[in-house]
């Protein structure tokens, strides 16, 4: 199977989501490696989890770890891209690349929460400036909003919206549902979406709900 457009699936924690959104297509399923984040994974479980899966790249999912934790961490988790929602890291990583001179890093995910700002909303100028910064290290931006996850864009959110996604590669991790997806792809430059994994209600049965409804809109026949 394929899809139109790239996709991230973020806080995987079952075999379940890792094994429907691999058959189905997905680019990128993300697992959540701080022990104090509530869909942590344990390596023993990553590592069963992943060796069920093919065609698919396994990105580590940081919020507050600094770069030696991280580096610590990995040590139990082989994955292809780092997914990293701390600026200070980014600009760290950023240093190291230009003083080492490293052509070959791993792919950076760079998470920018848009909720914890004051007006919970796109700004382009800000996020511009920001993206301008770190573009040669970081591989994408990702934009999620937890205070509006469900909700859908306004008109003046749209325009600054291109405005990014014409100078930056964008993914989107909310405001997208089943019935705006394919507008979003198809006339706002998006170079892809990210959507959340869930829990299983027992092991072997999972209601995907929101999550397979889009990527079932969006898959190519």
């Amino acid at each position: 199977m394929a899809l139109k457009t790239f996709v991230k699936i973020s806080a995987v924690n079952n075999l379940s989501d890792a094994r429907y959104c691999a058959g189905m297509g997905v680019d990128m399923l993300g697992f959540a490696l701080e022990t104090d984040n509530p869909d942590f994974i344990l390596p023993e479980k990553y590592t069963e989890i992943i060796g069920w899966l093919s065609g698919v790249q396994f990105v580590g999912e940081f919020e507050t770890s600094n770069l030696e934790q991280i580096n610590t961490i990995l040590e139990n988790y082989p994955i292809n891209a780092l997914q990293i929602a701390n600026e200070d890291i980014i600009a760290e990583i950023q240093y190291k690349k230009e003083k080492e001179d490293l052509e070959d890093f791993i792919p950076i995910i760079f998470k920018i929460n848009l909720n914890q700002s004051n007006n919970n909303s796109l700004n382009f100028d800000e996020l511009s400036i920001l993206f301008e910064k770190y573009k040669k290290t970081v591989s994408y931006f990702l934009l999620e909003n937890k205070d509006k996850i469900n909700n859908t864009f306004s008109p003046k959110e749209l325009e600054e919206l291109l405005k990014l996604t014409a100078k930056f590669p964008i993914i989107l991790g909310f405001c997208v549902n089943k019935n705006n997806v394919n507008n979003l792809i198809d006339n706002y430059n998006i170079a892809g979406i990210s959507l959340k994994g869930g829990t299983e209600i027992r092991a072997g049965y999972k209601d995907f709900d929101d999550l397979a409804e889009i990527l079932e809109v969006i898959e190519i026949d």
